[in-house]
Order: C-alpha cells, then sequence, then structure tokens
C-alpha cells in the first residue's frame, strides 16, 4: 500500500493524475503550435564552394 492507501485508490489516483498531465500537454501544445517545419539545409555544392573561397565554415 503506497502512500498509505489501498491500490485501487492509488492506481484511479495515478492514472487520474497521468490523464491529466496528458490534457495539460495537450492544450498547452495546441495554443502555441510549435512549427515542426524542417529546414532547408544547404545543398553540397555550396558547402564546397564555400571552401574553395577561403572560408572556414
Amino acid at each position: 500500500m503506497p502512500a498509505s492507501v489501498s491500490w485501487p485508490r492509488y492506481l484511479r489516483m495515478f492514472g487520474a493524475s497521468v490523464l491529466s498531465m496528458f490534457a495539460g500537454t495537450d492544450v498547452i501544445h495546441q495554443y502555441y503550435r510549435p512549427d515542426l517545419t524542417i529546414p532547408e539545409t544547404w545543398r553540397v555544392e555550396d558547402r564546397t564552394a564555400g571552401q574553395r573561397r577561403g572560408c572556414c565554415c
């Protein structure tokens, strides 16, 4: 018996806390709407062209 409560009560409280956490993260995710697009990266030609000019990057 964790926390001096019965197992069924403990499991109900644990389930309610997990569901509450999932609901809260979903609300925050919907509110802020993160930008999940992948930015376009440099092409291989662009990287090698920078090295030919003496650029260290």
